[in-house]
């Protein structure tokens, strides 16, 4: 194997565990996570300028494309709201099926206030584990 097929290969394992990743999420990402793959600042840049991940918000990306379903979208802003925001209120809802989805800002509950376009934070002081749940890997 030459030189540039192995920093090829050396380069493909890294992408291959975004991918897995990203469709364990409906394909959509945060920084953070990348991070924990091994990823660094510089690399995750490489990969937004070679136009493999789209910036959504601040530290979440969308793997590959920007057509986003509304799980994606859901997914996206509770990433962009930190470890422990949870989707709430209409957007819980309709996620549990039980409306249909709801048209304007996701609805996200979370410890600490967060700007996030398109989304509308509700701060809480704590909500307790047996009150979070995770639907089709959507806090």
């Amino acid at each position: 194997m030459d030189s540039r097929n192995a920093y090829r290969y050396l380069d493909e394992a890294p992408d291959r565990m975004l991918a897995e990743l990203a469709a364990r999420q409906h394909g959509v990402v945060a920084a953070r996570q990348l991070r924990e793959l091994g990823f660094t600042r510089p690399s995750i840049q490489r990969r937004t300028d070679a136009g493999r991940l789209h910036r959504l918000h601040r530290g979440v990306y969308a793997a590959g494309h920007t057509k986003l379903s509304v799980r994606a979208r859901w997914m996206a802003a509770v990433l962009a709201c930190g470890l422990d925001a949870v989707l709430s209120h209409a957007a819980a809802v309709a996620l549990r099926g039980l409306r249909t989805v709801p048209s304007g800002p996701i609805d996200v509950s979370a410890p600490g206030p967060h700007k996030v376009h398109g989304v509308r934070c509700h701060v809480t002081r704590s909500l307790p584990e047996q009150d979070r749940t995770r639907i089709d890997a959507i806090r």
